[in-house]
């Protein structure tokens, strides 16, 4: 009986020198690889849009890995929307996987149109809005409100002025008015041109796309992942 005990602890011992053998240290890492689950929208409203990015990180190793850095560029159709540099210090499982998400805020006006067009390509601040309008759409921003816009902030107050017609004539105010008048009857033009470019983009299909780095670490091993990926918008 004493010889099968010891022969039975002999065995043990060698399961599991075994399994300390199989997660010895690696040389060198494999790399990660990177999957772009979704995009979905927490908010969606005239002047921004709370966008929620989904990405899943698999580790090929037999050993668990700490993903260090994570960096990234979401895009609709090529347009950028925005970057992204995260520092996770997440550890994940030996041939395993973790999903992360993040919430990156697009501004329309900033983000879309001045930022892009405005002062990348030197058109006027008008079109550069209007160009952005089928993106803007696309990722789920609803209509304009261009008085409303807080780029547009020392005209919100006069939405609702008085029109020159209402004043007493000779009144102090009728200048002014007359020229709040103009500016109004612009902007309102503007307004008008948003609302037909809105009703006439699509509302879909549109291609995410997600460009960036992943960074994975075990001791003083470390191995990066670059990758370019694509998420179709119904």
């Amino acid at each position: 009986m004493r010889k099968a005990y010891i022969t039975f602890a002999l065995l043990m011992i060698a399961v599991l020198l075994g399994t300390v053998g199989c997660s010895a240290a690696p040389s060198e890492l494999a790399p990660c690889t990177v999957e772009f689950g979704y995009v979905s929208n927490e908010w969606q409203g005239q002047e921004t849009v709370a966008a929620n990015v989904f990405v899943t990180i698999n580790n090929p190793n037999p050993v668990p890995v700490t993903l260090t850095a994570l960096d990234y560029k979401l895009y609709m159709n090529e347009t950028e929307l925005a970057t992204k540099t995260m520092v996770p210090n997440l550890i994940i499982p030996a041939n395993g996987s973790i999903s992360l998400n993040n919430i990156s805020v697009i501004d329309w006006s900033m983000t879309l149109a001045v930022n892009p067009y405005y002062l990348a390509q030197g058109k006027t601040y008008v079109s550069a809005h209007m160009a952005s309008i089928p993106v803007w759409k696309l990722i789920g921003g609803k209509l304009p409100d261009f008085w409303a816009n807080p780029n547009i902030g020392i005209l919100k107050g006069l939405r609702a002025g008085p029109a020159a017609s209402s004043l007493p004539e000779g009144s102090a105010d009728v200048t002014a008015t007359t020229i709040y008048s103009k500016v109004r009857t612009g902007i309102d033009a503007v307004q008008g041109a948003i609302d037909a470019a809105y009703a006439k983009a699509p509302e879909g299909p549109g291609t995410y796309g997600l460009k960036g780095k992943a960074t994975i670490t075990y001791g003083n091993l470390s191995k990066d992942t670059t990758f370019d990926l694509t998420y179709e918008k119904k």
